[in-house]
């Protein structure tokens, strides 16, 4: 029965594929057919093409510094005010300036607009592109009574500019200035608006250039009606508007859809490379970003123009790698990706004046890349991938948009930017494509649901079977779960202790740091650096400990014993612990008891890592319930029985505090495992309620070491903690 659903299915699931694959074909004609329709409509709506801009001049082009439109029919539409400019090159003339002719000027320059100042010659030198000049255009206007409102667009300007019309000031972009230092760069489009007064109209603009490589008025001017003008820069607005809309919209959408599904990394690189060219969109052409938040500086838009094709070039090969990983080389793609970040670092480091300089190598690398990803499809073209075809037509188109902006941007060719309508059509494609996909998908999930429920039916008797199995098992495991609820409250019990033991070295150590970076203590302070040192070294000495706590408790556990000078470990002790005892505003002392001392050399066998964690324990435990004022004082005592003498000589060795000392009924049980007082809860006071597990530990290091430890004290006036271990005295 299973075999006869499984070929049912697999019939079926063929058919759907077939069926999708047939009707994938079909589409992909309309599909091209409607991306030829799609430029054909962008190339109308940009106003560039060859055929427009040719009825537009109709050869009306200025003639030494004249632009003659008598025979202009504002109807016909607007004019550029291409030609033959007046060229004032170090001057910064006003129209006043032209009417008294200043002493001096030389003979008037004239110079082609659009264009550059580096494509410019001065008598006979080459001007440079850094600098600043004035233009001026006198217009001829047909003879009429009364003219209407004209307006005039100036799309860019390299880099500042400032205009007269007709000898009134208009508002220009930026500041004009002589030097780096005195003007400011900005670059937005403008459309001004005047009425003449008679048949002649006079255009004076002041142009400085200073921070990047190209300077004076590279962008068609145009002059209209005051509708004419209007409607071409709401036109524009309009355009780029919903190109970068649609852009930055479609970019996050496909990173949302990463987010979803993290293993298809082509919607991540799909998404950024929308992203990156929807945020060059808004800074060139109309600057609709400029336009938004004129706050916005120009050497930041700069940046985010030419930061915009610079990472789009890798997410363009990692897209395309995406889609034909066996075609596309790794490790050119790592190489294409560096080369983008070092770019990228360069243009965020440098200001516009050293990295615009960098266009042509751009150009040359933007062209490398798009030819290998040409490569690339034509590759799995040829193997017969799916959508290779469709991705080469279109990548194709838009390798002819990408050379067109490097050519408009480098004065080349004046089309303007349409590369955004190409990345638009990109999109389009990319819809297709995915819609061919999720078809497929869709088609492959019914199948298999049809399959699982078939499948699902011919488990139910063998989870019957199972069932039976696993209720024998589950007696089996209840029996065995008494010993893992053993192993578990083991385990807790390890980890109880680990909490408890290593917070106090790890604060010192936290202490010391911050005191360091604070200033508190210098940090190059070796003493410090050592107290440190030896507080890291005892917490992975109290790790080990701890994995071990029950040997510790049955005498399994090993110590490394040494020959020691109590009194001089008493002093140690002091030195290491004298900053943090003294932190919290108590008296820190030692008090050594010399006449038992005298003459004498003490020395006991101990363990000085797990002597000085007793000390630690007592120390700290003091410092808690030691009120700022109080004192707490480390005292060693040699105990010897004059009357015995030949009985165990022993050193005392106490640690007092004048804290509210232990309530009477505490008193026996404080040394005890986890021994929580009654009072620990609610009376912060109390010395030595609340210990836990620090006094039972130190409790079996004394016990290890031959020694007895014990407490005295009198609630409200402090505790005496002590302990004694075996001494030998050496004769001096």
């Amino acid at each position: 029965m299973t075999k006869g659903v499984s070929i049912i299915m697999e019939e079926k699931e063929s058919g759907e594929i077939i069926r999708i694959m047939m009707a994938g074909k079909h589409s992909l004609r309309i599909l091209l057919c409607l991306c030829w329709l799609f430029l054909l409509m962008v190339t109308l709506m940009t106003d560039k093409s060859a055929a427009y801009a040719a009825v537009e001049q109709a050869g009306v082009e200025a003639k030494q510094g004249v632009l003659d439109l008598s025979g202009w029919d504002s109807s016909q539409g607007m004019v550029h005010l291409n030609g033959e400019w007046e060229f004032y090159w170090k001057k910064l003339l006003e129209p006043n300036d032209f009417k008294d002719r200043l002493e001096g000027m030389r003979e008037t320059v004239y110079a082609s607009v659009p264009s550059t100042w580096g494509l410019y010659r001065n008598v006979e030198e080459r001007i440079s592109n850094q600098g600043y000049a004035t233009y001026r255009l006198t217009i001829i206007l047909p003879t009429a009574e009364t003219y209407p409102v004209l307006g005039l667009y100036i799309p860019n300007a390299a880099t500042a500019y400032k205009l007269w019309i007709d000898g009134q000031p208009y508002e220009g972009n930026g500041a004009v200035g002589v030097s780096r230092e005195q003007m400011v760069a900005k670059n937005v489009s403008r459309t001004h608006y005047f009425r003449p007064v008679d048949s002649k109209v006079e255009l004076v603009i002041q142009v400085s250039n200073f921070v990047q490589r190209k300077g004076g008025l590279w962008d068609e001017l145009k002059l209209g009606t005051k509708e004419q003008i209007s409607h071409n820069r709401d036109k524009n607005m309009m355009l780029q508007t919903l190109l970068a809309g649609t852009l930055l919209i479609m970019g996050l959408y496909h990173m949302v859809l990463f987010v979803q599904r993290r293993k298809d990394r082509s919607t991540l690189y799909f998404g950024g490379l929308c992203i990156a060219i929807g945020i060059r969109t808004m800074v060139v052409g109309e600057t609709l970003a400029v336009s938004l938040f004129p706050w916005i500086p120009w050497e930041f838009a700069v940046k985010l123009e030419y930061l915009g094709f610079i990472a789009a070039l890798p997410l363009l090969l990692a897209y395309a790698s995406s889609q034909y990983s066996r075609e596309t080389s790794t490790r050119l793609l790592k190489i294409v990706t560096w080369i983008s970040y070092i770019n990228a670092l360069f243009v965020i480091m440098t200001p516009a004046r050293v990295y615009t300089l960098t266009m042509q190598a751009n150009i040359a690398f933007i062209v490398v890349v798009c030819g290998y990803i040409v490569y690339v499809y034509t590759t799995a073209l040829r193997q017969k991938k799916e959508g290779a075809l469709l991705n080469l037509s279109v990548f194709i188109v838009g390798i002819v948009l990408i050379l067109n902006d490097s050519l408009y941007y480098s004065q080349k060719i004046n089309t303007g930017d349409l590369f955004p309508f190409g990345m638009l059509l990109y999109l389009f494609v990319q819809a297709y494509l995915l819609s061919v996909k999720f078809s497929r998908s869709f088609v492959q999930v019914e199948s298999l649901s049809a399959q699982l429920t078939a499948f699902t039916e011919m488990q139910e008797d063998k989870i019957r079977e199972r069932t039976q199995q696993l209720e024998q098992s589950n007696t089996e495991l209840q029996m065995a779960s008494e010993d893992l609820v053993r192993m578990e409250q083991s385990r807790r019990r390890l980890l109880s202790d680990i909490s408890h033991e290593l917070g106090t070295p790890l604060t010192l150590i936290q202490g010391y740091v911050s005191a360091m970076i604070d200033g508190v203590i210098a940090p190059g302070d070796s003493k410090t650096l050592k107290l440190v040192l030896d507080k890291s070294q005892l917490m992975g000495r109290i790790i080990g400990d701890l994995s071990e706590l029950s040997k510790l408790e049955a005498g399994q556990v090993n110590f490394s014993f040494m020959k020691l000078d109590p009194v001089a470990f008493l002093y140690d002790i002091y030195d290491k612990y004298e900053m943090d005892m003294r932190s919290g505003g108590q008296r820190f002392e030692v008090v050594v008891d010399k006449e038992g001392f005298s003459n004498k050399l003490a020395v006991i066998n101990a363990d000085p890592v797990r002597l000085e964690q007793v000390f630690m324990n007592l120390l700290f435990n003091s410092r808690k319930h030691t009120p700022s004022g109080g004192a707490i004082r480390l005292e060693i005592h040699c105990l010897i029985d004059t009357d015995r003498p030949d009985s165990q000589a022993a050193v005392l060795f106490q640690v007092s505090d004048t804290g509210s000392g232990v309530r009477p009924e505490d008193v026996p049980h404080v040394f005890k495992r986890y021994f929580q007082g009654a009072d620990s809860e609610r009376n912060e006071g109390l010395s030595s309620v609340g210990m836990g597990l620090g006094l039972a530990i130190s409790k079996e290091i004394v016990a290890h070491h031959q020694g007895k430890i014990g407490v005295q004290s009198v609630q409200g006036m402090g505790s005496t903690f002590y302990f004694t271990l075996p001494v030998k005295f050496i004769e001096q």
